[in-house]
């Protein structure tokens, strides 16, 4: 069942050599690779034994050039960049045999001036003597929040012939003890790759049902478990030799190497040797997503879009990306298949966006936008305030805001009717206004399954209390009113409750103060 929307072109001659090319890898406009082609200068055997040397391409392979770091007396091959790319790994190798080959992990930190530092071995747990450690990969890993270091190799308590093993990179730049991956088999699994926003693992084997020689398999990662391994479709796999699959980060475009028919031959009579490069791509829909402030209009940075595939088996993280000084975002989604987006930020409801590319009408275009409007996880209240029995406003209301009964937010404005608060999404309030002399107003607002609104204006109608709804009353009085007569504790006065009350009032904070002793 071959994949039509898959385009696969084989690398120009530039690149491609009768001896083999493999291991390319993107960084920005340079694509890195390794070359069996360079005799070494001085060395007797014969035939010449082949070197691999690392060079790259910044034109798309028209005109190519070594890197500076390799090495005159041994291989140098297979670059793989840490997550910034402020670090790059790579192998240096010997002849072992006459034809067998045993490799060493090394490397190198990249300088601010985008110069490579001093080469570093890695140390001894991973290159584990007496067996060869090669073809380094990194990526994140989503479940711990480490990077990891996949490399192959053939050492003892393996699975079978060569084997994926994986390392933790500490965040104190330690590496874990190696540890062999469930999905090595009893014959070679090589070429890890993994692909940190869909937290994919692709490699290459030769021990599983394939098309012949090795196959590349996909495999995914969902916590601390890995997936069946599946076989990715023609053209990607041939019934040759197919290796060193890398992606992209959108996973629309990669590289692959293999010696499938048409690649260039070391001996055409026999059809002998050699790997070649091979460019791939998916017939895509470029996407431009841009993200706004639902409230405002106004451009909002730093959102993170999460882009996920819709498959019969689930939702598939293909890629995450943030934009922490902009609104714009591009990515390279596949004809017919759909998608789901989802936008995130601090201080936002998070924003699903599906896209289905199998309607016609979505992919006449080349270009696709979507634009993004993020709603606020707050809500702006303002509260006004008046007496229910003029409709006039009224000042120096108390009101307060509660959650099941328990206080959140107070404000009183006592020149003014009005007060403004801000709730959160997903609760439910109690608002609560009281005057003294008027009946307390108390509303409520249920914000449970409000992901719309994002400014509310409240009324709170306060009715002055009538004359026989005052008593009973607790009064406060001087220690001599109402009775001055000596010695005497009177139960009655002949002061009025004007007069009491006024007095009170000129003194009223003093009896709070000494009350709440």
């Amino acid at each position: 069942e071959p994949d039509e929307s898959v385009i696969l072109s084989q690398m120009s001659e530039t690149v491609n050599t009768p001896y083999s090319e493999f291991g390319a890898v993107q960084v920005g406009e340079t694509t890195y690779y390794s070359s069996y082609s360079f005799p070494k200068e001085g060395e007797e055997e014969y035939p010449p034994r082949q070197y691999v040397k690392i060079l790259k391409s910044e034109d798309g392979g028209e005109t190519t050039e070594l890197i500076s770091f390799n090495d005159a007396e041994r291989h140098t091959a297979h670059m793989a960049f840490n997550k910034d790319q402020t670090r790059v790994y790579y192998t240096l190798c010997d002849y072992a045999t006459v034809v067998d080959i045993q490799c060493e992990l090394f490397y190198r930190d990249i300088e601010e001036d985008g110069n490579f530092g001093e080469g570093i071995k890695l140390p001894n747990h991973i290159n584990l003597s007496g067996c060869t450690n090669t073809e380094p990969n990194v990526g994140f890993d989503e479940e711990t929040g480490l990077e990891w270091l996949f490399f192959v190799s053939d050492r003892v308590k393996g699975k079978g012939k060569l084997d994926i093993w994986a390392s933790f990179i500490e965040e104190d730049g330690d590496f874990s003890q190696p540890f062999s991956l469930p999905i090595n088999t009893e014959g070679n699994d090589i070429t890890p790759f993994f692909h940190s926003g869909s937290q994919t693992l692709y490699l290459s084997s030769d021990g599983r049902q394939g098309l012949g020689g090795y196959d590349i398999y996909q495999v995914s990662k969902d916590g601390k478990n890995w997936s069946e391994a599946s076989h990715l479709p023609v053209p990607l796999n041939s019934s040759y030799n197919d290796t060193h699959y890398v992606l992209n980060d959108g996973g629309a475009s990669g590289f692959l190497s293999s010696n499938r028919l048409g690649s260039t031959l070391l001996e055409p009579e026999y059809e002998a040797c050699c790997n070649d490069l091979y460019r791939f791509s998916v017939d895509v829909v470029d996407l431009d997503v841009l993200t706004y402030n639902v409230k405002d209009n106004e451009a909002l940075a730093g959102v993170t879009l999460e882009l996920f595939e819709i498959t019969p088996e689930g939702e598939i993280k293909i890629t995450q990306r943030t934009n922490p000084d902009g609104n714009d975002f591009d990515f390279e989604l596949k004809k017919n298949k759909k998608y789901v987006i989802l936008a995130s930020k601090d201080g936002f409801v998070t924003l699903r966006e599906e896209i289905d590319l199998t309607n016609p009408e979505l992919t006449q275009s080349s270009t696709l936008e979507r634009e993004l409007y993020l709603i606020p996880t707050t809500v702006d209240l303002e509260v006004l305030t008046f007496n229910k029995k003029s409709m006039r406003p009224l000042p120096g209301v108390e009101v307060r805001l509660a959650i099941d009964g328990q206080e959140v937010a107070y404000q009183k404005n006592d020149n003014g009717n009005n007060v403004e608060f801000v709730l959160e999404r997903g609760k439910k309030y109690q608002l609560i206004g009281s005057r003294v002399a008027f009946i307390p107003d108390t509303i409520i607002i249920d914000l449970t399954n409000e992901m719309e609104i994002l400014e509310m204006e409240e009324k709170l109608l306060l009715r002055p209390k009538e004359i026989r709804e005052f008593p009973p009353l607790l009064l406060y009085f001087d220690n001599d009113i109402p009775a001055k007569a000596k010695g005497q504790s009177r139960t009655k006065t002949n002061y009025t409750y004007g007069e009491t009350y006024e007095a009170y009032l000129t003194q009223r904070d003093l009896f709070i103060s000494e009350y709440t002793k």
